[in-house]
């Protein structure tokens, strides 16, 4: 395969103990075979094995308190590899987020991650807003896990991504797994409204459980607002399949580039 410049726009690097843990859930709720169970640099050389050289690395929590740990752990992680691109995990009980947001933006942490179904939190909640508001004021990027993927979920509505995006449009957002199964339609029809959305499409690109014929018309008529993005380590198969897949659909190069690293740049602020 020719080299292309790619950045995956959603992996998950977490503490070894916490890693194993989200693996026995998805092993013994959703009886997931786990194949990437890797160290730190595994899980680093696999992906640059696959040619992606740069990573969104999603950090999020369960429990209130827990992120500025893992954030310090990011942030380490962040200074080792610098090909790692971190979003903070904040938890809407969290005491001083908008303390702890400003501290590892200055870090060089690129925004903030909020996992609904994970927090069992809506992406309106309230106790989100001085988050959004410094999040708005920098302009920098929301990454929502705002849909049903992989399990059906409540707290997870495209209406609450709307009032966000009029309520705080300095603020970037990306929806994650193209916001299927149940919200794909409604994510376009906001994307044709909002400058400020994007979607990406980790386990949904390559995954063999889903029929992705009707993806390629997707790529093609949103390409400037669809980010490459894999799920990696925590799926069920290679993001290498994913990638042939994008590279099946036959979009050409400007296209390709666009969702393999261009869009991704632009949501980081680079482009």
């Amino acid at each position: 395969m020719e080299e292309r410049k790619i950045i995956d726009g959603h992996v998950h690097l977490l503490p070894d103990k916490l890693m194993r843990a989200i693996y026995r859930w998805f092993e013994e709720n959703l009886s997931w075979n786990m194949p990437f169970k890797y160290d730190l640099e595994g899980y680093i050389n696999y992906l640059e094995s696959l040619g992606i050289s740069e990573m969104m690395v999603l950090g999020y929590v369960h429990k209130p308190e827990m992120g500025r740990g893992l954030n310090e752990w990011l942030n380490n992680v962040k200074e080792k590899y610098p090909q790692v691109k971190p979003y903070l995990a904040v938890h809407q009980d969290d005491q001083d987020k908008g303390k702890m947001v400003r501290e590892f933006l200055d870090k060089g942490f690129l925004g903030v991650k909020i996992h609904c179904f994970v927090q069992k939190v809506g992406a309106d909640d309230p106790r989100f807003f001085e988050v959004y508001k410094i999040l708005a004021e920098e302009e920098k990027g929301l990454v929502l896990h705002g849909s049903g993927m992989p399990v059906k979920a409540e707290f997870i509505f495209p209406d609450q991504v709307k009032k966000l995006l009029k309520a705080f449009p300095g603020m970037k957002i990306m929806v994650a797994h193209l916001g299927l199964p149940d919200y794909l339609n409604e994510y376009l029809n906001l994307v044709d409204k909002y400058e400020n959305l994007w979607l990406d499409t980790a386990y949904v690109l390559g995954n063999p459980k889903f029929d992705n014929k009707y993806l390629r018309n997707v790529l093609l008529n949103y390409t400037e607002r669809i980010i490459f993005g894999s799920d990696f380590p925590i799926m069920d198969y290679s993001p290498e399949l994913a990638l042939e897949e994008l590279f099946s659909f036959n979009l050409g190069r400007e296209k390709e580039d666009l969702i393999l690293f261009r869009n991704a740049e632009e949501f980081m602020g680079r482009g």
